[in-house]
């Protein structure tokens, strides 16, 4: 089973048990799974179109930033790469950092040039060091070549020492002949 599936069963399960809790702190599983349901629309052979969810998610009836994560990582499992941009918004926004970070996750579960041009220029940019660790962490889940370079141009910027550290241990856990090479020129260099 590789990583992916191990974290999309790992999501399903959390689902489901979050599913089973709702009903003892206070949350009607019926109307939350009818207001989930509204955000998606689906044609007749099943599939799910026109997802335009992040301002509802936000505003979820318990405010709870628990239900919030748990709600985004269930949509990251089933959003088709071209619609990941949806959670995006999450990281930017005035959102609690718990929900910033799962966003980064979420995202980071999504191998596309659009993700690691999000997560690079959060890793590179965002304000809040703890958050710019998660984009680097995202990106080293992404995966590829892509993410190695991204991951070498977080290293060699100006970022903080913990963010660009955070990009040391990324590309280490990386099996990448290119990464392989940035760190041993590190060494070298230092």
């Amino acid at each position: 089973m590789d990583r992916r599936t191990k974290i999309l069963s790992a999501g399903v399960i959390a689902g489901f048990a979050l599913l089973a809790m709702l009903p003892f702190i206070g949350v009607n599983p019926v109307s939350l799974t009818a207001r989930l349901s509204s955000l998606w629309s689906h044609d007749s052979a099943g599939e799910v179109h026109n997802i335009d969810a992040h301002f509802s998610l936000a505003s979820l009836e318990s405010g709870d930033p628990e239900l919030v994560k748990a709600a985004i990582y269930a949509l990251s499992n089933s959003l088709k790469d071209e619609e990941v941009s949806m959670l995006f918004p999450f990281v930017s926004g005035n959102y609690p950092k718990e929900v910033q970070k799962a966003a980064l996750f979420a995202v980071g579960n999504h191998d596309t040039e659009e993700v690691k041009a999000f997560l690079t220029e959060v890793a590179l940019s965002h304000s809040d060091i703890e958050l710019s660790k998660a984009a680097v962490f995202a990106l080293s889940n992404s995966g590829g070549e892509a993410a190695v370079v991204a991951l070498i141009r977080v290293l060699s910027s100006d970022s903080p020492s913990e963010v660009r550290k955070a990009a040391v241990h990324a590309l280490g856990n990386i099996d990448s002949s290119t990464a392989r090479k940035a760190l041993v020129d590190l060494i070298k260099n230092q």
